[in-house]
Parts: structure tokens; sequence; C-alpha cells
């Protein structure tokens, strides 16, 4: 999939030079009456590498911090000296090839040629990151609308679930106490997955913590001591009023249950949270479980990547180390 898309795009961008190559050469013979071959390729050959590098390491520094910019200004003095020293360097072939013989054009004609070019293509690497740092936004925001979208689909009628919960809860109660509570334990999960956000759609981190622990519990409760697990919580050092997209932790501590073997009392899981000023941590590890995984909220690891790519972008660690026999899993974020 990946090799296939690169190919596209080698074969759209090779497209697109020929294009222009072929509307240059189109005007110069519209022009001059005159059709090289062999001397515009040498000079193609320094053009088309300096634009690539302007549009994809100069232009990105130039939209950063002022240091970036002071970088960019730096590192496009140095490419615009190798590109005149190469640009000669054609000309002198340039000359041998037509004429037979070495020449040097010193001429302000010649300098001021070089010097036009170089702006020339400097001009169109810049708009060419901007259609395409234009294009990438949208992308963006398409996805994130996506995923709001996929978001709301998820959300059924909270009412009737909540209430048909609560049947349930009050017919399982007259038999089992222990079941009521399980029960119980999944409508305040539920409600919390369904329930309200402020209007960016974050939570308070206290109530995602809360959730992730009652999380736990219910899943100790099912496994009726099968599950053996360290998990620890640590926010005393956290700074107040943080938030955080809803379930985000949730499905990463889920992912321990889903695929781990809980059932090693000599090789507990761990889930480690822990906050201090506005950067969360959480550490999961696991044994790797090789039977059936069960369900868990519908949200896959890849949306919840895709999320925190849009919302915390540059803010945020995620790894994850799958081994034959055990799975890790970091994740720090500047909230």
């Amino acid at each position: 999939m990946a090799q296939n898309k690169l190919r596209r795009r080698i074969w759209r961008h090779s497209l697109a030079i020929i294009c222009v190559i072929l509307y240059e050469q189109g005007i110069n013979f519209l022009l001059f009456k005159r059709l090289y071959v062999v001397i515009p390729i040498v000079y193609y050959l320094i053009e088309v590498p300096f634009f690539y590098l302007t549009s994809f390491i100069i232009m990105p520094m130039w939209f950063g911090s002022l240091k970036r910019k002071v970088t960019a200004i730096l590192f496009l003095i140095g490419f615009i000296a190798l590109f005149i020293f190469l640009q000669y360097c054609a000309g002198i072939f340039a000359i041998y090839y037509s004429k037979g013989k070495l020449e040097f054009d010193a001429s302000w004609a010649g300098v001021l040629h070089t010097l036009g070019r170089g702006v020339y293509i400097i001009g169109l690497a810049f708009f060419y990151y901007l259609g395409r740092r234009g294009i990438q936004k949208e992308v963006e925001k398409n996805r994130e609308l996506q995923l709001e979208n996929d978001l709301l689909k998820s959300k059924v009628d909270s009412h009737m679930v909540f209430n048909t919960m609560n049947l349930a809860h009050g017919i399982v109660e007259e038999v089992s106490p222990e079941g009521a509570e399980a029960i119980e334990r999944v409508s305040r999960l539920m409600e919390y997955a369904l329930g309200p956000s402020d209007e960016r759609g974050f939570v308070p981190l206290e109530v995602e913590l809360k959730n992730v622990a009652e999380y736990v519990e219910l899943i100790k409760m099912r496994k009726k001591g099968q599950c053996h697990i360290d998990f620890k919580l640590d926010t005393s050092n956290a700074s107040n009023g943080l938030v955080i997209p809803p379930v985000i932790l949730i499905k990463m501590v889920e992912n321990v249950f889903k695929h781990g073997n809980l059932k090693l009392e000599d090789d507990p899981a761990t889930v480690e949270i822990s906050c201090v000023g506005n950067v969360l941590k959480l550490n999961t590890y696991n044994p790797l479980n090789t039977g059936h995984a069960p369900k868990g909220f519908g949200i896959g690891m890849t949306s919840i990547q895709q999320r925190l790519d849009s919302l915390y972008p540059g803010k945020f660690n995620l790894k994850t180390i799958k081994t034959e026999t055990s799975f890790y899993l970091t994740f720090d974020i500047e909230l």
C-alpha cells in the first residue's frame, strides 16, 4: 500500500517535471527558434534538486519559529552559492559542448541570468510548498471531521441505553447483588463514553482517570481472581484544569485486558499513570494472550493516533513494543 502510494507520487512528480521542461523549451523555441537537448538536461539536473531542497527543507523552516527562520536563511544562502557554482560549471560545459573549447562566461548578463533563474526556482518552490501545505491542512481538517462523525455515529440513543441498563440492574439485583454492581459500573462507563463534553470535545482529566480506575475494577470483577494486574495511579502533582479527549486513556488500558494474559500471578500486567504539572504519562506492560481477544469500545488505536496527531501535534509520544511474549506501551503528552 505504502509502496504503491510512493510509486504514484513519483510518477506524478515526474510527469509535472516533464511538463515544465516541455513548456519552457517550447517557449524558448517560439521566441528564439532554437531547440537543444543535451545542454538543457544538464541545467535541469541542477535545478530540479534545488527546487526540491528548497520546497522540502527551507520552506518548512521559514514558516517555523524565529530560530528556524534564521536557519532557513543560512541554508538558502548556502544553496544559492552552490546553485550559482553548479550553474557556472554547467555553463562551461555548454560552451565546450557547442564550441569545442573551455570558456568562462563572467559577463553581467550571465550573472543576472543565473540569479534570475535561481529566484524563479525559489518562487516555484515557495508556491508549491504553499499549495502542498494548504492541501495537507484540508486533509487533516477532513480527517478530523470524519473522526467526529464516526464518534457521533457511535453515540446511540443514550437515554434508551441507560433505561435498558437500569431495567437490567433492577432484575439482576434480586438474584445477584454482585451482578447488579457490575451492571451499574458498566452503566457509568457507558454514560461517560456517550456523555457530554466541552465545545472542543474534551473532558476534565480527573474524570477520565476516574473512569480508567472504574474500568479496571470492572474487569477485575469479571475475571474473579484470575486478573493479576498492578495498577498505579498518581496525579497528586497534576495541575488543575487539565482536560483530555474522552476514552483516550481507557482505550490504551483496555488493550492490556484485550490482548494480555492476566492469569500469570508471577508475571502480572502493569498499568502506571502519573501526572506532573501538565505532563501526563502512561506506561503499560502485559504478557501476550494467544487466545480470543474480546471486543472493546470500538475506537481502535489507529483512530486514537489520528486524534492525537490532529489535537496535539508535536506534543505527545506514543510508542509500542511487541515481542513474542510481551507487549509494552509508553505514552506521554503535554496537556
